[in-house]
């Protein structure tokens, strides 16, 4: 039988400290790892809500220009601001811009 040797109370309540300061990590970790994943489904439903936005702005800027042509909008007020010149507009990049005030 090997031989063995009692460790002293401070020891012991040394290593049990260890053993709890470790164990709380490994929890904090586990808890962090699930927040993070958590987020990053809130991240990506963001992303979509986002897509979303600026397609269905893409669609009523066209359709505010095809009504009032190019400008902007004062969202204060509802008044559509013709652009001095009327440049040539690109599908994919509206012209039509609102203010506010």
């Amino acid at each position: 039988m090997p031989e063995t040797k009692q460790l002293t109370q401070e020891e012991m309540q040394i290593l049990q400290s260890l053993t709890s300061d470790y164990n709380s990590i490994r929890n904090n970790l586990g808890l962090v790892e699930l927040e993070i994943n958590r987020l990053g489904g809130v991240k990506e439903q963001l992303f979509e809500s986002n897509k979303q936005v600026l397609a269905k702005e893409k669609e009523i800027v066209a359709q505010l220009q095809e009504k009032y042509g190019v400008g902007t909008v004062d969202l204060t007020s509802g008044v559509f601001i013709v652009a001095e010149e009327q440049p040539t507009i690109k599908a994919d990049q509206p012209e039509v811009t609102a203010t506010e005030g």
